[in-house]
């Protein structure tokens, strides 16, 4: 009785503990099973900056696990801003974040976008650290740009769609590889608040530490109190 008492007392939480349930998490694309012929899937190349080509399809040359991965070609050469690939969510919950496996040239900025249920697509950028997979989460928060629907900057409902873009800042032709995509549910069965965070960097005051460099002959120009002259 002694033996079992004391087990007992170790699985009990202390007061003032609770129980955390587990996040739900969804797969909604492995790029296997869950891609049946990927009508879900739609690419674009950012056609409001021209120039911009590539492709969105499954490869076998790829994958992280299974036999296939998602891959977004870009093609820079001719111009253009992004390419980009989306996918419909019409079923999703309310999200926490969202993870994947990506693997990603370290140059080449990544945005991602969310399209909430009044048609507003709010994005913010990110970056892979090495290229080889990576688990990525991407909180829905912290958002830096908003249009459309609301164009009010805040999160209404579950996402009508989500997309990956790749961007014309480093390498000028490539591959941006995505697989097992899962949406980790929101515990409070509501969207989040979209937060951002703003630190001022400079007041341009006598505290700041500020100088005025240059090469050749420097003429008149001068920088004091907060004003450049030149």
């Amino acid at each position: 009785m002694k033996t079992f008492a004391l087990l007992l007392a170790l699985f009990l939480p202390l007061p003032g503990w609770a129980l955390v349930k587990p996040a739900t998490v969804i797969t909604i694309e492995d790029f296997d099973t869950l891609w049946k012929d990927g009508s879900a899937w739609s690419f674009a190349n950012g056609p409001e900056f021209p120039g911009a080509k590539g492709s969105f399809d499954r490869t076998k040359t790829t994958a992280r696990s299974g036999k296939y991965a998602g891959k977004l070609a870009f093609d820079f050469t001719g111009g253009g801003t992004y390419v980009q690939a989306a996918l419909q969510t019409p079923a999703s919950p309310f999200l926490k974040s969202i993870k994947l496996w990506i693997k990603s040239p370290v140059e080449t900025r990544l945005t991602f976008r969310y399209t909430d249920q009044t048609g507003q697509t709010l994005q913010k950028s990110f970056n892979v650290p090495v290229e080889e997979w990576t688990e990525q989460t991407i909180t829905i928060s912290g958002f830096q740009g908003y249009w459309g629907g609301a164009n009010d900057g805040k999160i209404h409902g579950a996402p009508k769609a989500i997309a990956f873009l790749a961007e014309n800042t480093g390498l000028k032709t490539g591959a941006v590889y995505l697989d097992d995509i899962r949406l980790v549910k929101s515990e409070t069965g509501e969207a989040p608040i979209n937060q951002n965070s703003e630190t001022v960097a400079a007041t341009f005051g006598k505290g700041d530490d500020w100088r005025l460099d240059g090469k050749g002959a420097g003429g008149k120009s001068s920088y004091a109190n907060g004003v450049l002259t030149y």
